[in-house]
């Protein structure tokens, strides 16, 4: 599986902006990003979204662009990002990357916090 790293991420104003406000560090980011617990991902069509659903790893193979959430467990919260992926080639290599788009964080009371940045439709917001 793809990892994301510093190089790789970049964060739109809006998604930067609630990070400084909610102090939800760039680490929790790239952690949620790496290390998700549970997710969802879309594609621009369905039949890219039938053959991802059966084989995941040609999103890395085909260079297939998708709009994906994670969400991962921290000790204080659980932050949920969404983000679009993108591939670059550079020097003969292709580099997925990440742009965060919006985030949803909850703390252990569970009251949902939620801010995004404007997305087709409802992606990147929270219930």
């Amino acid at each position: 599986m793809h990892q994301f790293t510093k190089r790789t991420v970049t964060i739109q104003p809006q998604a930067h902006d609630c990070m400084l406000k909610e102090n939800v560090s760039f680490e929790e980011l790239l952690e949620t990003l790496n290390e998700w617990e549970s997710g969802d991902i879309s594609c621009s069509n369905a039949n890219e979204g039938g053959v991802l659903a059966a084989y995941p790893s040609l999103e890395d193979e085909q260079c297939i662009p998708t709009l994906q959430t994670r969400e991962k467990d921290f000790a204080s919260r659980r932050v949920y990002v969404t983000f679009t992926t993108s591939f670059q080639k550079q020097a003969k290599k292709m580099t997925k990357r990440a742009d965060p788009l919006g985030m949803c964080w909850t703390n252990t009371f569970r009251f949902a916090r939620c801010r995004s940045g404007i997305v087709a439709g409802s992606a990147g917001s929270c219930g």
